[in-house]
């Protein structure tokens, strides 16, 4: 049995119909989400209505970062976390962007498996515009298989769920190789830049230090 993750949903859970946001949890157990271990009530105030989307998204974010300021084990080198975007339009600010604030502040979740819930029947042109802006793995595969997607901005990977994925052993499978994928590249990108931080602190002789410290008259 895999070891459950903690799990956060940044914007709390999806702005749906009940059934959807039951939906919503139970895929995130299929994904080996750790319910004991839920942060999802960051952003509990009805937001004014005159606050256009980009405000939405700095207001909503800034709740979350002060909220998860406050959590301990956010500073644990070995978390294991799923981070779930429950709120996708526009995809640009709440996705990409988000996820560079949230893993900026918070190294640790650079490691965890993101995923993104959408409810096609509330964000209908998600899937046009995730085109344009990324790319599908499948190429073919639409949103209720579980597919991969990866924006054109940083290249990063995130699993795309909806209400109406209904094979939960795919799901925990797809769940778990990219996680397994996320984890790697993290273990190469920290190794590299430990190397970098070497080299740099210890640089290489000079040919002509080496050739000097050899010379003997």
């Amino acid at each position: 049995m895999a070891e459950t993750k903690l799990t956060i949903l940044p914007y709390g859970p999806p702005p749906a119909s009940q059934e959807s946001i039951d939906r919503c949890y139970e895929l995130l157990l299929h994904c080996d989400a750790d319910l004991g271990r839920i942060h999802d009530q960051v952003w509990s105030e009805k937001r004014p209505s005159h606050i256009r989307c980009s405000d939405q998204t700095s207001e909503m974010l800034e709740h979350f970062m002060v909220y998860a300021s406050r959590l301990v084990v956010l500073r644990d080198p070995n978390l294991k976390a799923i981070v779930m975007l429950t709120q996708s339009c526009p995809i640009t600010s709440m996705i990409v962007t988000a996820r560079r604030v949230i893993s900026g502040k918070f190294p640790v979740l650079t490691s965890a498996l993101w995923i993104v819930y959408v409810d096609p029947d509330l964000d209908p042109s998600f899937e046009r515009s995730a085109l344009r802006l990324g790319a599908f793995d499948p190429a073919d595969s639409d949103l209720d298989q579980a597919p991969y997607w990866r924006d054109d901005e940083d290249s990063h990977d995130y699993l795309m769920l909806t209400p109406r994925c209904d094979n939960g052993a795919h799901v925990r499978l797809r769940a778990r190789m990219l996680a397994a994928q996320t984890a790697a590249s993290f273990r190469r990108e920290k190794s590299s830049a430990s190397l970098r931080a070497v080299v740099k602190s210890d640089p290489p002789d000079s040919a002509y230090e080496m050739r000097k410290r050899t010379y003997r008259p």
